[in-house]
């Protein structure tokens, strides 16, 4: 439908803007916007043409051509320039980059003179390449926007880090994009740590996403370069900063306090997490758990339920007490035996099965292995 064409593999993409270096031939003005008639090859597409400055007689100048029907172009790409009525030829130029549709206003002024990548293949690949920030560039799509074939492209991308690009799996970006991500990765996980003290670090999926990036290739350089530099530690699934100690604030360690206090006083029927949140208003009451529960403090025997150590050991002493007298036990003989609700009894037993303690048959638990006192 865009009238692309495809070669070696790679869009040969038609555009609808083009960054180009025009010259105008003595004596010609060209006014802001002038509707022009580009020639490139065997067609003829108009167009409106904004100078980048006044050119003066037979000098270069910096343009962008906005087209009123897709042009099919590459860097390098030579074209004929005549006014829209009389027709006349009133100039050239040279297509510096051909898919100017992608390249933002603002970026466009950070690029630098626009001459200098006529006749530098480096200097070409740099600036399409620069041009298109963190999206990047594939290098089967840069050999056809920049005009190069594979030996051309092969000996500039050679020395791609020495141009201040950076190429993975075949695509390219610019070295200050994977260094704008890295920062952004680093920013956002010291922000996780400030916003929540008592965890062990950031989700890696989350933490990548935070870089903002629109290839995942670039977020994946960035974080990357800051594990290698040890910026950043991954654990499993987390990542944190390298001196990030949970809970080590005397507010966290306040809060811990009082959860455990909770815990003990409670002994074998402990609050659920719910039930501790209302009671401990100010307290982040999942996250004191969780790193209670990291420490060996307490244990998680459900879900919503954590255990104070010494008192998890004393029920499952009685636990297996039971069934050395019954040999086998349905949750009614375990409930009459150890005087416990239905509430705590269940996951109680069902804790005692992952652990290895019980194994159930049927309706009835024994006690697994060697499991005892």
């Amino acid at each position: 439908a865009r009238g692309d064409v495809v070669v070696a593999g790679a869009a040969w993409r038609s555009g609808r803007q083009v960054e180009a270096v025009v010259t105008l031939l003595p004596g010609v003005r060209v006014k802001p916007r002038a509707r022009v008639r580009v020639h490139h090859g065997t067609a003829e597409v108009m167009a409106r043409i904004s100078l980048e400055v006044a050119a003066e007689d037979a000098a270069p100048s910096a343009a962008r051509i906005v087209l009123e029907s897709p042009l099919v172009a590459r860097a390098g790409d030579r074209f004929v320039l005549r006014s829209y009525s009389p027709v006349t030829t009133i100039g050239g130029g040279v297509i510096v980059d051909p898919w100017g549709d992608d390249v933002p206003a603002a970026r466009r002024r950070r690029l630098g003179p626009a001459a200098a990548a006529l006749h530098d293949d480096a200097a070409r690949v740099v600036r399409l390449v620069v041009a298109r920030g963190p999206a990047g560039l594939d290098r089967a799509a840069l050999e056809v926007a920049a005009g190069l074939d594979v030996t051309r492209l092969t000996a500039v991308l050679a020395r791609a880090a020495q141009h201040g690009l950076v190429e993975s799996d075949g695509w390219l970006v610019a070295e200050a994009e994977v260094t704008a991500a890295a920062t952004r990765l680093q920013a956002a996980l010291a922000h996780h740590h400030q916003m929540r003290p008592l965890e062990p670090g950031m989700p890696a999926q989350a933490w990548r996403s935070a870089a903002r990036a629109p290839r995942a290739a670039l977020a994946e350089l960035a974080a990357q370069r800051l594990m290698e530099a040890g910026r950043v530690v991954r654990e499993g699934g987390l990542v944190r900063l390298p001196d990030w100690d949970p809970g080590a604030g005397a507010a966290a360690r306040q809060a811990q306090e009082r959860v455990l206090d909770r815990l003990r006083q409670a002994g074998a029927e402990p609050p659920s997490v719910g039930e501790l949140t209302q009671a401990l208003p100010g307290v982040e009451v999942g996250a004191t758990l969780r790193l209670l529960a990291r420490s060996g403090v307490v244990v998680a025997v459900a879900a919503d339920r954590y255990y104070e150590r010494d008192a998890l050991e004393q029920e499952r002493r009685r636990l297996v007490g039971v069934l050395e007298e019954l040999g086998a036990a349905t949750p009614s003989d375990f409930r009459d035996r150890m005087k416990r609700s239905r509430k705590w009894l269940i996951p109680l037993l069902e804790w005692a099965d992952r652990e290895g303690v019980t194994v159930r048959e049927g309706g009835r638990r024994k006690l697994k292995g060697g499991a005892g006192t």
